[in-house]
């Protein structure tokens, strides 16, 4: 093929172009319009409660219009920017923060007043609050000391406009958080899911809070790996990135006292290295804001106010630059009008599901939940299904979503088992010392067996040693899972020695030994209390065990009828600000039963609390008789004495078969010597009084004349992990005075 004419037309092409372009003007140039406004990235780094200075900062981007286009937190970053990312106000945020009592957030202790009767008497001090598992004939521990229940429940408050949504990307304002995944020891990116689950997640801190498992994953506070996560704002959207490093300054060696100050020293260090590798990631445009917090430390949400001032300055003192990036104040307003978002307040449930559990009913859980299909409901009421769940003792944590299947919603309530049930083991010390005279003590053992069968059975077996001595083994069966009904058969065995006073003197120490079978049936009235009757038989034998044969040696044999009525809505057993306790207690022994001796024995026990501003004013009367003609022998006669029963007198110092006593009380929180908490072993400390009376009848010591008697204490008692503890003077009539150790407190039979 000849090729001439195709080179030909080629050249002529070319030349025409070139003709083109020279007899042309010089091409007008393309209109650029306006310049992109460059994407901003928010990045907010870990410190504890010194990251809500993050909360002033964003007021500060707000009062210098400056957007935000997406957000990359960790730890208290993480949480600061999970709940602006919801569209939340951030004057909202600031005031929720600064109203939060944190005290009771960094615990697990679930409301007192919605267990029920059996979990609340697990409260009543005579056992510590720590619990160990048993399983497969090893001991199981708690990963770690807290699980995050109350803590989820605040985040889920604080970002509640968040919580049907699954993937964080459509939230207001996409949003990632960084954990740390403890099996690879690499960061985790938490960008689906459950918003609270995620804040939880990304803020657990290691040695003190338990690890959270997200799709198989265990995670701990994503500061041991990316305190400051620059590169994850990149890759979710930012052109500029405006980052604030709170900084974790090193404890002082003074400072490091217990074991979770040695964990959070090592957690500084972990941060302060792989904060230094993110702050390299920074360009030019970039920038960095770094609030001085001073000596606002990790633990100091007490001080939250001070450090939201904090970090509102630290953000001015870049005004210039951030002006850089700012809108005009309409335009900002517009758009940020567009990111608000307003929650439902209430919603239409068509299906209330509990996810499934290996050892408890999904049914006797139901039972708990006052949520139920074709119902609205509001937030509130779905958490306070949450929290009840949860006081039932078997879970570690519970959460719970709004799922929606079309046009359906699905309430979701996902409790997560005891790892370390559904068996526990607890054990518990009560000791009282008059200082310088006589000191009794009791060393207590609990093994708790849960979940023997569907119908949800316990078997408990409680073992003492010391002055109160005695073994109780109850087995609990409802009728049905989740039924009020129940039947409880029991063996008690026990051994308990009591002073005998002639006058001021103690003279004797007198013992009594029992064993007796019974058998209840109750009932139990949700939260509020319960109530049982039963049979109980066996043998009694008491002598004296020290001291002068003055009363006789007893040995009965035991057959009554027995009955006990309990309500209970304190708050808290020991130290209670709100509600009210009562007991009646029936011991009717009688021949037709097997019993030698035919009595009827009733002893009646109320408290009371109130509390404004931190003033907690209380009250307790009891009342003990015998009803009917017949008196009360020795052994089942009661006793008045010791701290808070009459505390200017020892222990027993009064004995008669009818007592009446009376308290009144005051007490406030008082900050511990020196601001410690000792590492969270002291949860408060109170300084409080009382003033006691105690009216005596049938006195059985013949030198006690019946009658009023009076006294009074002032004392300095804490709340602690190994139970109530007291320091305490007590004032009596005349010359009687004692001065008290106290921890904890004795279980007594019936």
């Amino acid at each position: 093929m000849n090729g001439r004419p195709l080179v030909r037309r080629v050249t002529a092409g070319i030349c025409l172009a070139v003709l083109c372009v020279a007899f042309a003007g010089p091409a007008a140039p393309a209109d650029p319009g306006p310049a992109a406004r460059p994407r901003i990235g928010l990045v907010l780094s870990g410190g504890g409660a010194r990251g809500l200075a993050h909360i002033g900062v964003l007021k500060a981007l707000r009062e210098l219009h400056v957007p935000i286009d997406c957000i990359a937190g960790t730890s208290m970053g993480g949480i600061v920017g999970a709940v602006y990312a919801t569209g939340a106000p951030v004057d909202e945020m600031e005031a929720k923060v600064t109203a939060i009592d944190w005290k009771p957030v960094f615990q697990d202790r679930p409301d007192r007043r919605l267990m029920t009767e059996r979990r609340k008497r697990e409260e009543t001090g005579y056992l510590a609050r720590p619990e160990v598992g048993f399983r497969d004939g090893a001991v199981q521990f708690p990963r770690g000391v807290l699980y995050g229940q109350n803590i989820e429940q605040v985040f889920a408050d604080l970002a509640y406009r968040g919580e049907d949504v699954s993937d964080f990307s459509q939230l207001p304002f996409p949003f990632k958080a960084v954990a740390t995944d403890i099996a690879t020891g690499t960061p985790y990116v938490l960008d689906k899911g459950s918003l609270p689950k995620a804040m939880r997640a990304t803020m657990s801190v290691p040695g003190v809070m338990a690890p959270v498992e997200i799709e198989g994953h265990l995670l701990l506070d994503g500061g041991l790996v990316e305190n400051l996560p620059v590169d994850l704002a990149r890759k979710i959207c930012a052109d500029v990135v405006i980052a604030v490093n709170l900084g974790t300054p090193l404890l002082k060696a003074s400072e490091i006292t217990s074991i979770f100050s040695v964990s959070e020293q090592m957690i500084n260090i972990l941060t302060e290295q792989n904060v230094r590798a993110s702050l390299a990631q920074l360009r030019p445009g970039d920038i960095l804001i770094s609030p001085e917090l001073g000596n606002i430390g990790a633990g100091s949400f007490d001080r939250a106010a001070e450090a939201i001032e904090i970090g509102e300055k630290a953000g001015m003192q870049h005004a210039a630059e951030l002006r850089k990036l700012s809108l005009p104040p309409q335009e900002y307003e517009a758009r940020l009008r567009e990111r608000r978002t307003v929650a439902q307040k209430s919603y239409r449930v068509d299906e209330v599901r509990v996810a499934p559990m290996e050892h408890v009913n999904p049914e006797a859980i139901k039972q708990e939940i006052k949520v139920k299909p074709g119902t609205v409901v509001t937030r509130k009421q779905v958490e306070q299904d949450v929290q009840r769940v949860y006081a039932t003792g078997d879970f570690e944590s519970v959460g719970s979503h709004a799922l929606r299947d079309g046009d359906r919603t699905i309430a979701l309530f996902e409790p997560k088992e005891k790892s370390w049930g559904p068996n526990y083991l607890r054990f518990g010390l009560s000791l009282a010392a008059n200082v310088g005279h006589g000191t009794g003590f009791t060393i207590v053992g609990r093994s708790d067996q849960r979940w023997l069968n569907s119908r949800g059975a316990e078997w408990v077996n409680q073992l003492q040693i010391g002055e109160v001595a005695g073994l109780l083994s109850e087995f609990y069966q409802p009728l049905e899972a989740g039924s009020p009904w129940f039947v409880a058969p029991r063996v008690t065995l026990y051994r308990i020695d009591s002073n005998v006073y002639l006058g001021d003197d103690k003279i004797a120490l007198y013992r009594t030994r029992s064993s007796q079978l019974g058998f209840d049936v109750g009932r139990s009235v949700g939260t509020l209390g319960e109530a049982r009757i039963g049979l109980a038989g066996g043998r009694l034998n008491s002598d004296m065990d020290v001291g002068p044969s003055i009363l006789p040696s007893e040995d009965v044999r035991l057959g009554a009828w027995t009955g006990r009525l309990e309500f209970d809505k304190l708050d808290n057993y020991t130290f209670p600000n709100e509600g009210q306790r009562g007991r009646v207690d029936l011991f009717a022994s009688r021949k037709s039963l097997g019993a030698d001796l035919t009595y009827n024995r009733l002893q009646v026990d109320w408290t009371g609390a109130a509390t404004w501003q931190n003033n907690t004013f209380w009250a307790n009367a009891l009342l003990g008789r015998s009803l009917g003609d017949a008196d009360l022998p020795f052994f089942d006669s009661f006793t008045m004495g010791g701290f808070q029963k009459l505390s200017g007198y020892d222990r027993g110092r009064f004995r008669g078969l009818n007592v009446a006593f009376g308290s009144l009380g005051y007490r406030r929180v008082v900050r511990p010597p020196l601001g410690l908490e000792l590492g969270g072993i002291l949860d408060r400390m109170y300084a409080g009084a009382s003033l006691e009376a105690g009216r005596l009848r049938q006195s059985v010591d013949p030198l006690t004349p019946d009658g009023s008697y009076y006294s009074g204490s002032l004392y300095i008692g804490a709340d602690t992990l190994i139970g109530p503890m007291f320091l305490a003077f007590g004032q009596g009539e005349g010359n009687n005075r004692a001065v008290w150790l106290a921890i904890g407190r004795p279980w007594l039979p019936r």
